[in-house]
């Protein structure tokens, strides 16, 4: 109806941020953390998680990439040189 108010709410635009940082940031440590929680449930603990272990170490990983949306973390990849033989 001409001159009532829409009382839709309004779409907020979804922000995405990404950050390319290293290992060693602590919002990347935080994200680990939280795999390894879940890593002991899956394999039993953090003995038979043990195996693991070497492809998560993040004083080995160059590249973090994170993904933030609307400021909550969403995603996260770690990429590190890897020389073929």
């Amino acid at each position: 109806m001409p001159g009532m108010l829409d009382t839709k709410p309004e779409k907020q635009e979804e922000k995405l941020k990404i950050l390319i940082t290293n290992g060693q940031n602590e919002a990347f440590k935080q994200l680990c953390s939280l795999l390894n929680e879940s890593l002991d449930k899956i394999v039993g603990n953090a003995i038979e998680r043990g195996k693991y272990t070497q492809f998560n170490l993040s004083e080995t990983i160059e590249y973090i990439v994170l993904l933030r949306l609307n400021g909550e973390m969403i995603r996260c990849a770690g990429l590190r040189k890897h020389m073929y033989r």
